[in-house]
């Protein structure tokens, strides 16, 4: 599953090169009582109150459609990865610092024709749309905000 889901980015601001701090988090948690584990994405804006600009949406869509991707995989048995996490059960979709969404980041958001369109390559940047494609539980831990959007997710 590591191979499906988006490592830490190096980006080239103002000629320097400098180590960008994700806006998505993705990590494993061992579930109690179990051998079963979740997969835990976090939205990582916590000075703007995870506010969701483009870079947050297309993180969190490429994340969910390669986790639907992987299970897909999985249960048609062409996985590559001999059941190496046949145990994750569940995605908790969080956010970091003391909000979980303050809608759309109005300095940078995503474009609303891009995020309402039915054509194939706006679903495929489209968050909800590939939450909406994994058939495994995501369970929101929710604190603090959640406007707009972050209702959405």
């Amino acid at each position: 599953l590591r191979a499906y889901l988006p490592q830490r980015q190096r980006v080239i601001m103002s000629d320097k090169k400098t180590e960008k701090e994700p806006v998505v988090l993705t990590n494993f948690i061992e579930l109690p009582k179990s051998s079963k584990r979740a997969v835990i994405v976090t939205i990582n804006r916590p000075n703007q109150l995870n506010a969701f600009n483009t870079d947050v949406c297309h993180s969190l869509a490429n994340i969910f459609h390669s986790l639907a991707k992987y299970f897909h995989e999985q249960s048609s048995g062409n996985d590559g990865n001999d059941g190496e996490y046949e145990d994750v059960v569940a995605v908790i979709l969080t956010g970091t610092g003391k909000s979980f969404c303050a809608g759309a980041d109005l300095s940078n958001p995503p474009n609303p024709l891009d995020q309402s369109s039915e054509l194939e390559h706006h679903l495929r940047i489209n968050p909800v749309f590939q939450m909406d494609s994994l058939r495994i539980p995501i369970i929101a831990a929710i604190r603090g905000h959640c406007i707009t959007g972050g209702f959405e997710l």
